[in-house]
């Protein structure tokens, strides 16, 4: 098997001292060094009175530029908000702004991040039913029927990594006439997306785009199936400009910048901007490619380690998300981490599994380091598959 060498050093980085693999990018990305420039430019820019109103533009529309290169679609087609509950709970609010009924149903997945179904919880007070199917394609299209109104779900299973086949989901819910909304917080710059079978999508900004901060999140809505979005909540940002006396007539922003009611977060966009800028220089073909071959390797050398690990994650690349997981309790997977970021290695646990997720700076030689300590230290913790502390 030929070696993948990191597509960017880990040098170019910000990452803890002593870092040997960083596989924790699924929780949190590490930030580019550059980061501290663009903090000091927007500083720079900020601190000079009217002049913002010439260098804001310039941010906000050179990074929905970039944001929408992401997923195939216009910059108009690009919202910014502050972290990606924020932006479903506004895309759950535009579609109870179009009118439900108390025998409408929403379908979302019981095996999500809870931010999902959180965000549609709300609508059982409209009486309507939520539907929480198992985490699998064919379960969610089941449950679709005429009266479904949204699907909100993510773009692969949260524990597993298995990616749904988003575009049979949507084709199915378009069918009935209902919205999907799809969460690709952890597939967003590692996989191809495109735009155009979805009503809309929404990402966080500090995993798989190395932006760090969870200030900033991303809506990309689809203006061609979604023409008339209104939010629920409307701030002097969301609309034209307002002459005073304001009369009660006002119009909303003919782009997806309606649902950005106040003031954008002009740091983390700064910084948003920044972390892109690195990502353009690479295609997406090779970025997919370089994640899909280093997940490979790190099934191969779990095996190797001989100590019967569950992987909970599909074996075949083209139906894997970002990382990889390891079947392990909560309680011995934090365990096991704190002992390897002892030595260099950083994972991430949660939700029964331990999850390698390799991104730019991982390469062959340091992801086959990462499973060797973690082999060395689940030896030196006695891990017994069938003991059920594990």
């Amino acid at each position: 098997m030929k070696k993948r060498r990191p597509l960017v050093p880990l040098s170019e980085f910000i990452a803890p001292e002593g870092t040997r693999s960083f596989l924790a990018t699924p929780f949190g990305g590490l930030p580019w060094k550059t980061i501290t420039g663009a903090f000091e430019e927007y500083l720079r820019n900020s601190l000079q009175g009217t002049e913002v109103f010439n260098f804001l533009p310039q941010v906000s529309g050179e990074t929905r530029e970039l944001c929408s290169r992401l997923v195939g679609c216009t910059p108009e087609e690009v919202a910014f908000v502050s972290n990606a509950t924020e932006g479903l709970i506004k895309l759950v609010g535009c579609v109870a702004m179009e009118g439900m009924n108390p025998d409408d149903n929403v379908i979302t997945v019981g095996n999500s991040y809870p931010t999902v179904p959180l965000t549609v919880e709300r609508l059982r007070k409209l009486g309507v039913e939520i539907r929480l199917c198992e985490a699998t394609t064919e379960a969610i299209i089941a449950a679709i029927d005429s009266r479904t109104r949204l699907i909100a779900i993510e773009a692969c299973n949260y524990v597993s990594c298995e990616l749904f086949d988003l575009e049979r989901i949507a084709e199915a819910a378009h069918a009935v006439g209902a919205r999907i909304i799809i969460d690709v917080s952890q597939v967003a710059s590692v996989l191809p997306l495109a735009l155009a079978p979805f009503d809309a999508l929404v990402a966080t900004t500090y995993k798989w785009l190395g932006a760090e901060s969870n200030g900033a999140g991303i809506c990309w809505i689809n203006r061609e199936r979604w023409p008339d979005i209104t939010p629920e909540n409307v701030g002097w940002y969301a609309v034209l400009p307002i002459v005073l006396p304001f009369t009660g007539e006002y119009q909303l922003k003919p782009t997806a910048s309606r649902l950005e009611a106040g003031g954008l977060p002009w740091r983390d966009l700064n910084i948003l901007r920044d972390a892109l800028r690195h990502l353009s220089p690479f295609s997406q073909q090779e970025i997919t490619e370089h994640i899909r071959e280093l997940g490979n390797e790190i099934i191969a050398e779990l095996d190797k380690l001989n100590l019967g690990l569950t992987i909970l994650s599909p074996r075949d690349a083209q139906r894997r998300g970002s990382y990889i997981s390891v079947k392990m309790s909560d309680e011995m997977a934090r365990m096991v981490c704190a002992r390897l970021n002892e030595r260099g290695i950083y994972l991430s646990f949660g939700q029964g599994r331990l999850r390698l997720g390799p991104w730019l700076h991982n390469g062959s030689e340091d992801v086959k380091l990462a499973v060797q300590i973690l082999g060395e230290a689940l030896r030196e913790m006695n891990y017994a598959p069938d003991d059920g502390v594990w």
